[in-house]
């Protein structure tokens, strides 16, 4: 792959080429921006599950994605909760393998996660855990995942934790509950 020239840098990974560093510390929505621009490059390009997916040749530059964004429906509600959010490519055309303004839609995570799933065929994942503290064996339950950031966990670290990629997060082992009815 030929990586194109950007205003006399060359495009990278984690860096922005063609908008001055300042902007994207301005507001957390551009910032969001180009994390969804920056991870669309990385699933295309190191994701087995998109081998066969593309990027329109106008996405190369980070300014050209970002006027496209702004176009979008839902935008103003993204703009005011980015992380709640998800830039898709196949909910407005199934099947699509094509990143490309005509495909695009911002939709809710969680709207995402559940077109995935019917797309999949894959269940509700939502599982109980439980965290046991390494200092105390003190526990702690959560219905779900998700519901740990309302106690100052991070769901993505819980989850390294449960594939086993990580020990432990903030203090506690974490593990599926399995919830036996007698």
């Amino acid at each position: 792959m030929v990586i194109p020239k950007c205003k006399d840098k060359l495009l990278k990974y984690d860096k922005i080429q063609d908008i001055p560093d300042y902007w994207i510390k301005e507001e957390e929505w551009r910032l969001s921006i180009y994390r969804k621009w920056r991870d669309m490059w990385e699933r295309v390009k190191n994701d087995s599950a998109y081998n066969d997916c593309i990027i329109c040749h106008n996405y190369i530059r980070l300014s050209n994605y970002f006027i496209d964004i702004i176009k979008l429906e839902n935008f103003d509600l993204f703009k005011e909760n980015p992380k709640g959010w998800s830039i898709d490519k196949d909910i407005k055309i199934p099947g699509n393998r094509e990143y490309k303004f005509e495909a695009l839609s911002l939709v809710t995570r969680s709207d995402n996660s559940k077109d995935m799933r019917a797309r999949n065929k894959t269940p509700n994942p939502r599982k109980p855990i439980i965290g046991i503290s390494i200092n105390d064996n003190s526990i702690i339950i959560f219905d779900f995942i998700r519901q740990s950031e309302g106690k100052g966990f991070d769901p993505r670290n819980i989850v390294k934790c449960l594939k086993g990629i990580r020990k432990s997060h903030k203090g506690y082992k974490w593990y599926y509950l399995n919830i036996i009815e007698l």
